[in-house]
C-alpha cells in the first residue's frame, strides 16, 4: 500500500504529515471544515503546512497558508471573518490552527 495518503477539500490537497499532525492533535474531525472555510473567506486555495516553534519543545501546529490581496481594508475584512468563523466552530483545539499570508500582486484574489 502507498504511503501518499492525501485528502481533498474544494481546491487543495492536504498531505500525509499534515494528516497525521492533525490526528495527534486531536482536529482530525475538524480539518476538512477548517480548510473549507478558510478557502471560502480568502476565496483561494489553501496551504497547509505543520509549523513548529524551534524554542518550545511539542509546541506543533498547523499553519495555514493563503494569498492575500495588497488591500489592507480587504486584508482586515477577511481576517476578522476567518476569526469569527473559527471561534464560531467551537471546537476546543480550535486554536491549533494559525493563519500564514503572503501578498499577491495579482488583482484578481
Amino acid at each position: 500500500m502507498s504511503n501518499d495518503r492525501t485528502t481533498s477539500t474544494l481546491a487543495t490537497t492536504i498531505p500525509v504529515d499534515v494528516l497525521d499532525v492533525a490526528a495527534r492533535l486531536g482536529v482530525s474531525e475538524i480539518l476538512s471544515t477548517v480548510m473549507d472555510l478558510t478557502e471560502s473567506v480568502f476565496e483561494c486555495g489553501v496551504e497547509a503546512r505543520i509549523e513548529e516553534d524551534p524554542e518550545i519543545a511539542g509546541d506543533v501546529r498547523i499553519s495555514l497558508l493563503v494569498r492575500e490581496s495588497t488591500d489592507t481594508a480587504d486584508q482586515l475584512r477577511r481576517r476578522s471573518e476567518w476569526s469569527r468563523r473559527m471561534f464560531d466552530l467551537a471546537h476546543p483545539r480550535s486554536h491549533l490552527f494559525r493563519l500564514s499570508a503572503e501578498l499577491s500582486d495579482d488583482s484578481s484574489t
